[in-house]
């Protein structure tokens, strides 16, 4: 349900967008420029989101199912969304090639954010070195995306 939900609101705000004639190109930036900086406040959000759950995990807060369940909602919810990036991009609304790149990089930060959350999961179910250090290295491989993907650097 949600899935579809996602899909078609995206898919109403790419037809609605691609209405738009020529001479209303300023508002297409201007949507254009909304969408950026919602998939910029997904990402850092979701990145939040995952350490947070962590550090619930870490002071007992969350059971192991707790994490579980949580992440698989952020991988289905990164999977999703990460599709609906690849179909703007293959529909050729983006023409300027700073706009295709830009949404690239936001699909290859949805796919580092999937593997975090992957990582917790496994931390969550054996709680072994092993897979600390691997969520550890997820967690900074993400966030140096993120922050030069934000202009954070």
């Amino acid at each position: 349900m949600k899935k579809r939900f996602l899909f078609t609101a995206s898919l109403i705000l790419l037809l609605c967008l691609q209405g738009l004639p020529v001479s209303a190109q300023k508002g297409t930036d201007a949507a254009l420029e909304a969408l950026g900086g919602s998939w910029g406040a997904l990402v850092y959000n979701t990145y939040i989101a995952i350490g947070a759950i962590a550090d619930n995990f870490g002071a007992d807060a969350y059971t192991a199912e707790n994490v579980l369940a949580l992440m698989d909602e952020q991988i289905s919810s990164l999977g999703t969304l990460g599709g609906q990036l690849d179909v703007l991009l293959k529909s050729g609304f983006l023409s300027d090639p700073k706009d295709q790149d830009y949404t690239r990089q936001v699909g290859e930060t949805f796919e580092l954010l999937k593997a975090q959350a992957k990582a917790l999961q496994a931390f969550a179910t054996d709680n072994s070195v092993e897979s600390a250090n691997a969520f550890e290295g997820a967690r900074k491989a993400t966030w140096e995306k993120i922050s030069g993907l934000l202009g954070f650097e």
